[in-house]
């Protein structure tokens, strides 16, 4: 299991799928051995990742590292 982020969730949001989309995401989620919430949770995180909203997860540790070491 993944430790906890030190960061407190405050906001939670709400999404409307169509039965598709719905029935892809409990799919991938029973794949992924996740929950429907952390499934689309984790892939907002990595798409914003992607396009450079949020920074990679990669250099977050790093900067956390650096941090440490002074």
């Amino acid at each position: 299991m993944a430790p906890r982020k030190t960061e407190p969730r405050t906001k939670l949001v709400s999404v409307t799928f169509t039965e598709d989309e719905y029935e892809a995401v409990k799919k991938a989620a029973l794949m992924t051995d996740r929950s429907l919430a952390a499934l689309v949770r984790w892939a907002a995180i990595k798409y914003l990742r992607e396009v450079d909203l949020l920074p990679s997860g990669e250099i977050a540790k790093e900067e956390i590292s650096d941090e440490r070491s002074v």
